[in-house]
């Protein structure tokens, strides 16, 4: 596949357009498009999310804080992973006695995580596919529960795809009627 990758994806679109036609090819050109854009979204959340938690470790004074953000920037990949890390480091200040900045990271990173995780991905990734906030979020969660991890990047793609699919079969080939309106 890495050898041949480039040959192997014009020879899918050609095989594409010649079983289904012109929708054929469109129709893989943004199935590729989309799961490239799922991928690339999630892994730039998931960075946001590292960062901005590896912030707040750095300043509640948590020991080694490069490290901890760099392990939660990798387990926000993972369901509930950055909450681990967060949480350990929360329990490391606590444990040290510093109990209001071992507070205060959990509450910062939960929010965090919260909001990246079921607004800011879900909007990157739709808008990545051209798919609604809705279905996008629909996508993720109902992937995450039918595949686990692997369905929180495979949702969205057969929701895009699911979409798409609609959208051609729902265009009336003699063009909108009296009072009716293409959407």
């Amino acid at each position: 596949m890495l050898a041949r990758g480039a040959r192997i994806a014009v020879q899918s679109e050609v095989l594409a357009e010649r079983m289904f036609g012109a929708f054929g090819r469109d129709f893989a050109i943004r199935m590729t498009s989309a799961v490239r854009s799922t991928v690339i979204g999630t892994l730039l959340v998931s960075f946001g999310e590292g960062a901005l938690i590896g912030v707040a470790y750095a300043i509640a004074g948590v020991p080694q804080p490069l490290l901890f953000a760099t392990f939660t920037i990798v387990l926000a990949l993972i369901p509930f992973g950055a909450w681990a890390a967060f949480g350990l480091a929360s329990l490391i200040l606590i444990g040290s006695g510093s109990v209001l900045a071992g507070a205060l990271l959990f509450a910062f990173g939960a929010v965090v995580m919260t909001i990246g995780d079921n607004v800011v991905q879900p909007m990157v990734v739709g808008s990545a596919v051209e798919l609604p906030f809705l279905l996008a979020l629909i996508g993720a969660f109902g992937g995450l529960a039918a595949l686990g991890l692997v369905g929180l990047f495979i949702g969205p793609v057969i929701m895009a795809a699911l979409l798409l699919v609609w959208q051609e079969w729902m265009i009336d080939p003699d063009g909108p009627r009296k009072n009716e309106s293409i959407s």
